[in-house]
């Protein structure tokens, strides 16, 4: 599973929203950062929220974790043309061990925030179990992850103000939508876009306050 950082052009205004609703949608640059889940849903998101206005921050790199780049972020947003205003954070597969993940969630916002960031936007991750419903049938291996993937959804939760996509209830296992670019721990192109437009439109309902 790679990391990588992208940095998006958004538009929108204050949204008026559904859900919580009510937060500001800004207008600003933006940042998405996360393994290689981030790196998929990245192309659709980037188009939906900045047409195609991408600028980098960082390449993708294989394997990382939270713990690993956590110290990074400042430096991410730093060496980003334009400076973000908002950060996309999908805190993905690599990401499902170690007691310290809310901490450091609450340790990324904060220094986010303090290199200029106005909102971080956190992203959970989908279900990863067996389906024969959505995505056919899988093997085993996802299940292996399945109950930490609940445990890190809900240590974001825990330790942000409410800016938290929760895929896992709004998608359940949609997002593993069978094509030839599928595989057991990574969507598809058609499911990575679906996930981009659910969370596009979930920020641009205004719903990060």
């Amino acid at each position: 599973v790679g990391f990588g950082v992208e940095c998006v052009l958004p538009s929108g205004e204050v949204g008026t929203g559904n859900g919580q609703g009510g937060g500001e949608v800004l207008s600003g640059a933006g940042i998405l950062i996360g393994d290689s889940l981030m790196v998929g849903v990245k192309p659709h998101l980037s188009s939906l929220l900045g047409a195609g206005k991408v600028a980098s921050g960082s390449d993708a790199k294989g394997g990382t974790t939270i713990q690993q780049w956590a110290p990074k972020v400042k430096d991410m947003v730093t060496n980003s043309t334009p400076k973000p205003e908002v950060a996309f954070v999908i805190l993905g597969t690599n990401n499902i061990t170690g007691s310290d993940v809310g901490a450091l969630v609450k340790s990324v916002s904060t220094d986010l925030k303090s290199a200029g960031v106005k909102q971080v936007v956190w992203v959970g991750t989908p279900h990863f179990t067996k389906s024969t419903k959505e995505g056919g049938s899988r093997s085993a291996y996802p299940n292996i992850i399945e109950s930490n993937t609940q445990s890190t959804n809900a240590a974001i939760k825990a330790n942000v103000n409410g800016c938290f996509y929760d895929t896992y209830t709004a998608l359940g296992y949609k997002v593993w939508i069978n094509d030839s670019k599928y595989n057991e721990i990574h969507p598809g192109s058609a499911g990575y876009k679906l996930w981009a437009q659910a969370i596009n439109d979930w920020y641009k309902a205004g719903n990060c306050k």
